[in-house]
């Protein structure tokens, strides 16, 4: 696919107040974000976004592969009150998982918790978020037309694209000024968690979770309002707040 360049101009125009940082190639958008928050040289409402990106990771370090068809960025919002920082990736998924299945009308769009989002099973976008100086950084990559042909095998095999899944107006600049309406749209809705578990590929499912303590096996009852995955397990509930969650093997 031609290149399809971010238009700085537009974006500042068509999401002002906010400022809107775009570079043409970084380490990471969420380090870029961080450092300038931490000079003082960026505040919230806010956006640093990158026509391409090197070193980008995803939950638990966890390697994000990306390439000049992603679209790879930064929001910067103020704290909101009383909103727990580990609901923040959870309630930015739901909003850009919004966008995405308007785009893919025909295509279920699924969240997996913590940060990862779904297009027939495989994995289109990724969230990393973090919290510092009373702003939440939400870090974005999602696969819009990437060529995953150049990706690892262990990640094209697991992995999809809005041009795969047959999106048309592909303009990353567009998906951003989307997105970013709906994440902020998204903060401020309290009814989030039902709407969450509806489109949660792991809601009700017997699943397997990889945590640093050891695996656990349970059943997933949702998530709760401070953004904690719900297992039932042989010893009662428990309340998630790290680890990688997966569904059981059919048997």
């Amino acid at each position: 696919m031609a290149a399809d360049p971010l238009r700085g101009a537009w974006l500042a125009h068509r999401l002002h107040p906010a400022r809107v940082l775009v570079l043409p190639r970084v380490r990471s958008t969420n380090l870029v974000a961080a450092e300038h928050l931490e000079a003082g040289n960026l505040r919230p409402p806010a956006i640093v976004s990158a026509s391409r990106q090197t070193a980008g990771r995803g939950q638990r370090e966890n390697r994000w592969w990306s390439d000049g068809g992603s679209l790879c960025a930064t929001l910067l919002l103020p704290v909101e009150p009383d909103q727990p920082v580990g609901a923040a990736p959870l309630r930015a998924g739901l909003a850009v998982a919004s966008v995405l299945a308007t785009r893919l009308p025909g295509c279920r769009v699924q969240v997996k918790w913590p940060n990862d989002i779904l297009v027939g099973y495989k994995k289109i976008a990724g969230l990393l978020c973090a919290r510092l100086r009373d702003t939440d950084l939400i870090g974005i990559g999602l696969n819009v037309f990437t060529d995953l042909r150049a990706a690892p095998q262990e990640i094209s095999s697991r992995a999809t694209t809005l041009l795969r899944a047959g999106a048309k107006r592909l303009k990353r600049d567009e998906l951003l000024a989307e997105i970013w309406c709906a994440v902020k749209a998204e903060r401020s809705d309290g009814s989030w968690i039902d709407r969450y578990n509806e489109v949660h590929l792991l809601h009700l499912q017997p699943i397997r979770l990889e945590r640093p303590g050891g695996p656990m096996i349970g059943v997933c009852r949702g998530v709760d309002e401070q953004g904690r995955l719900l297992l039932e397990t042989s010893d009662g509930m428990r309340r998630i707040t790290e680890g990688t969650p997966g569904r059981m093997p059919l048997r």
